[in-house]
């Protein structure tokens, strides 16, 4: 079975050099770009044409209530061989659905957990609900 490999590429724009000797009116602003690049080894599923081009197993994501440094979070687990990104996150808490991420909330790697810390309000959510990269389908679970 093939294996995932993830980098994120770094890209400084370096502003240019100011000229003294003139008056200068604006504003310069170096940017940082931060990019996530996933390598697909041989035997994952992909396809070429989309926003996303590898397939995650939604049943093996799993996901539980944790604490992050005292404040209440929910980690969780990717026990897939391709990550996992999360878009259009809502919780279900006491019958009622909080939003808390419209677009981007964050990557899970193959093999691996990660903590999203909760805002406040948000202690013990039933259920979760997200988009799973970039992609038409809910994830759609109650913790384990």
């Amino acid at each position: 079975m093939g294996v995932e490999q993830a980098y994120r590429v770094v890209v400084d724009e370096i502003p240019q050099p100011q000229d003294n000797s003139k008056p200068q009116l604006g504003i310069k602003l170096q940017m940082r770009y931060s990019i996530p690049l996933f390598v697909y080894g041989q035997g994952i599923e992909t396809q070429r044409s989309g926003a996303h081009h590898a397939f995650v197993d939604p049943t093996k994501l799993s996901w539980r209530m944790a604490r992050d440094n005292g404040q209440p979070a929910i980690e969780i687990t990717n026990n897939d061989e391709v990550h996992v990104r999360l878009s259009k996150v809502s919780v279900r808490q006491n019958g009622r659905q909080r939003e808390l991420a419209n677009g981007l909330w964050g990557y899970v790697l193959p093999r691996s957990t990660r903590l999203f810390p909760l805002p406040p309000g948000v202690t013990s959510p039933a259920e979760i609900s997200a988009s799973l990269n970039a992609r038409d389908s809910q994830w759609l679970a109650s913790p384990r």
